[in-house]
């Protein structure tokens, strides 16, 4: 909250905020209570805080899969392993088999299985290799930021 960083500057940065109030100014817009784009950097904090003095963050391991008909002429069908075809059907002429849930493909055809594995931080239930991509522009943002700030 905006009480609680308050308080934190007053205690780690007593003489911040009469000394340089553009600073202490940039500093409070990177707090989630000033902006809701600022909520990674709060769940990055929780997280590193977890990891350091708690234990490791768990983390679930999600697969799914995803099947691609790509046709002469570059036609391309996709779905994923939740779709399930019934009855006569066909993708771009070619028929599927519904036993192996695959289309029966022609010379020029190419048809692709590919397995798909995210990770997800438990506690926050985002996956973790895009969440840290965003905390790191985020951070490289505000120390460019800073960096500016210091020097003008």
């Amino acid at each position: 909250t905006e009480q609680h960083f308050a308080k934190f500057m007053k205690g780690h940065f007593p003489e911040l905020e009469r000394a340089n109030p553009r600073m202490y100014a940039k500093l409070k817009c990177y707090q989630f209570f000033a902006s809701p784009v600022n909520e990674s950097l709060c769940q990055f904090s929780d997280l590193c805080t977890e990891n350091k003095h708690e234990q490791l963050s768990h983390q679930d391991r999600i697969e799914f899969q995803e099947k691609k008909l790509s046709l002469p002429g570059g036609v391309s069908f996709g779905w994923t392993s939740g779709v399930t075809f019934h009855g006569n059907i066909s993708l771009g002429g070619r028929p599927i088999d519904t036993r192996s849930q695959l289309p029966i493909t022609k010379p020029g055809d190419r048809l692709e299985i590919i397995n798909w594995v995210d990770f997800r931080f438990d506690s926050i239930g985002v996956s973790a290799l895009p969440f840290l991509g965003i905390c790191l522009d985020r951070i490289g943002k505000i120390v460019s930021e800073t960096i500016e700030e210091l020097n003008s």
